[in-house]
């Protein structure tokens, strides 16, 4: 008779492997729109067996991907988003535009200059980024003679409070 495989003792991996699903369903109910990697670290499996079971329960509609800016998110099909709200919690976890986010915030109106100024990059860098926030609608601008100045859009200050 052969010694049972260091993996296969008493059934403990199949358990595990079984409660995954749910495992990942708990934290979904506590963290909507988490990323692959988040999920991943949270219920301690791999990234194949998280993206497996992801396929399966999406297959079965059980959670619903939304992605954005080439970020993938998994809610609970339950969970209602908001597309915008969805695209501002991508740009807030980018270290650069939630930096610009937050100076509009505190001083509504300042120039790509000043913005760059108080964010410490180059304005070329920054208006990349102001660029991303104006097409996705969070940022507005507006002429104020031969500069723009930025504060955020009305729908965006509703979000973030």
């Amino acid at each position: 008779m052969h010694p049972a495989h260091p993996s296969r003792k008493s059934g403990q991996n199949n358990q595990r492997v079984s409660a995954l699903p749910n495992l990942i369903t708990a934290y979904l109910q506590e963290n909507p729109g988490a990323q692959l990697y988040k999920i991943v670290e949270a219920v301690s499996a791999s990234r194949g067996a998280v993206t497996y079971q992801l396929r399966t329960m999406t297959a079965k509609g059980v959670i619903k991907v939304h992605e954005e800016t080439g970020c993938r998110r998994y809610y609970l099909h339950s969970f209602e988003y908001a597309k915008d709200t969805a695209v501002l919690q991508i740009f807030l976890e980018n270290e650069t535009k939630s930096d610009i986010i937050d100076n509009l915030q505190k001083t509504p109106g300042l120039s790509r200059k000043e913005l760059a100024a108080r964010i410490g990059i180059p304005e070329n860098t920054l208006y990349r980024h102001i660029a991303a926030l104006s097409d996705a609608g969070i940022l507005k601008r507006k002429r104020d003679g031969h500069r723009w100045l930025y504060t955020i859009a009305e729908k965006t200050e509703t979000e973030l409070q």
